[in-house]
């Protein structure tokens, strides 16, 4: 048994047995009390029942000569035959005791005579006996015991209260033992596979899965989701971070090898350092330098620092994104539409941030829209083409080419740091597989969303959105 479960055990049977005697000692309290005063006003009601058949007799009689035959008639006494059960002398089987004291105060009668001591706390308790006005004695009824408190058969019953209780408290601790091992076991299962699982994937082993426990908490199995959903996104974060570095080993592999091919040449005699040498060893440091480049802004973007925004027209926006690739839209011969709907508020946004996201998302549409191409910018009120306009207090703005595409099983996975849908086109056209994982990550800091559209053959869209400046936004 592990220390968990054991621990838990003991804390539930401890937490039980607590519970299970402060319930014993009240109920056993509370029916003594209540037990008591009942059986208290009994004996008041039989006490006063034979005030008037003794003050008829003295009055009869003239005084208390032969009071005892009719003290011990069947009709006045209460004899269920049970005194030997209860280890009464026979010359005592009364359950009940009668006293009769004179005017005086002393004993006249007493069915326990020489059996039981006369108690005088309890012949306080006497009633009073009067004829034509003047006191002829004292009568009590009182239970068959030496305190006069309760009798041999009310303390049978509450012995055998006592003992049912007893029983059914040894019956509910045994019912906390069972559920205490099965609950310590819902909840500790889990912990241990926990715990192993964290162990393995502390030394590596990424990906370990945590077998769900049907008996466990609801809690427990929230947990043990959580840890599996983070154990597979630790393996799947691995894996692409294993992939980019191969990536980026290879981007950097490609022009250090041409730039060194070049040198040896050059070295050897085999080629002149012409123009055409220097410009293909600039290129490759050149597409070294985008590399390092795209590597600094996802680090940068990671740190996370403090947005400064401010409100913006989205008119302004897209014209200074529209502006920043004009040259290389006229280099190309892609054209660059702007379509901004009119009246759209102002935004609440970092310009160097989203002139960075604006900056991703056409040098991604410059790279696999083809010459002749169209690259369309545009900005209206809402949250995308399925929600309303007119409400919604947000900007969309898009960013639509007339390119090849993308594959639908790459659609969902293009925001993911470090993925690249087709490898080998994305090493011909330079990219690394970040310039979108940043674009997201900026967006979303922003509160906004972005998304992706496309159709293989006929161009992709992408979306983001900014929140609409409220009249109390103010910079971060």
């Amino acid at each position: 048994m592990s220390n968990v479960r054991g621990r838990l055990i003991i804390q539930f049977l401890l937490v039980s047995a607590i519970g299970v005697a402060l319930v014993w000692l009240g109920a056993m309290w509370a029916t003594g009390d209540t037990f008591h005063g009942y059986v208290q006003d009994q004996y008041a009601l039989r006490t006063a029942s034979l005030v008037p058949v003794l003050s008829q007799f003295y009055e009869l009689t003239g005084g208390w000569e032969g009071v005892g035959l009719i003290l011990r008639m069947p009709s006045i006494t209460f004899n269920p035959g049970w005194a030997d059960r209860w280890g009464v002398q026979s010359e005592c089987q009364d359950y009940e005791r009668i006293i009769l004291l004179d005017a005086r105060g002393y004993l006249v009668y007493d069915s326990a005579a020489g059996i039981l001591p006369l108690n005088a706390e309890a012949l306080q308790h006497a009633a009073a006996i009067t004829v034509r006005g003047n006191r002829v004695g004292y009568v009590l009824v009182t239970a068959l015991s030496a305190s006069g408190d309760l009798g041999f058969l009310e303390q049978a019953f509450l012995s055998r209260v006592r003992r049912a209780s007893l029983a059914t408290g040894a019956v509910s601790m045994a019912v906390a033992l069972f559920l205490a091992v099965r609950l310590s076991k819902g909840i500790s299962s889990p912990l241990e596979a926990l715990r192993d699982a964290s162990s393995k994937v502390a030394q590596g082993d990424f990906g370990h899965q945590v077998a769900d426990v049907p008996g466990a908490p609801m809690d427990m199995r929230e947990l043990v989701r959580s840890f599996n959903y983070m154990s597979r996104e630790l393996k799947a974060q691995e894996q692409n971070k294993r992939e980019f570095l191969s990536d980026v080993a290879h981007e950097v592999r490609t022009p250090l090898t041409i730039i060194k091919g070049n040198l040896e040449a050059i070295s050897l005699g085999i080629s002149e350092p012409d123009e055409d040498t220097i410009n293909a060893m600039s290129n490759e440091v050149t597409r070294l330098e985008g590399l390092l480049a795209n590597l600094d802004q996802l680090d940068m973007v990671q740190a996370s620092p403090a947005l400064k925004t401010v409100p913006v027209l989205p008119s302004e926006l897209v014209s200074r994104a529209a502006a920043s690739v004009q040259g290389l839209s006229s280099g190309k011969g892609i054209a660059v539409e702007q379509r901004v709907e009119e009246g759209l508020p102002p935004v609440q946004a970092d310009l160097d941030a989203v002139s960075q996201v604006f900056s991703n998302l056409l040098s991604n549409a410059f790279r696999y829209t083809p010459s002749g191409g169209t690259i369309t910018i545009r900005a209206y009120k809402g949250y995308g083409s399925d929600h309303d306009k007119e409400t919604e207090p947000f900007v969309t703005f898009e960013v639509t080419d007339t390119g090849e595409g993308i594959a639908p099983e790459d659609l969902p996975r293009v925001f993911e740091r470090f993925f690249r849908g087709d490898k080998s086109r994305a090493r011909a056209t330079g990219g690394s597989g970040l310039g979108l994982a940043i674009a997201k990550k900026v967006v979303e800091r922003h509160g906004g969303r972005i998304w992706a559209e496309s159709v293989l053959g006929q161009g992709s869209s992408f979306f983001f959105t900014l929140p609409v400046s409220s009249p109390t936004s103010t910079s971060l």
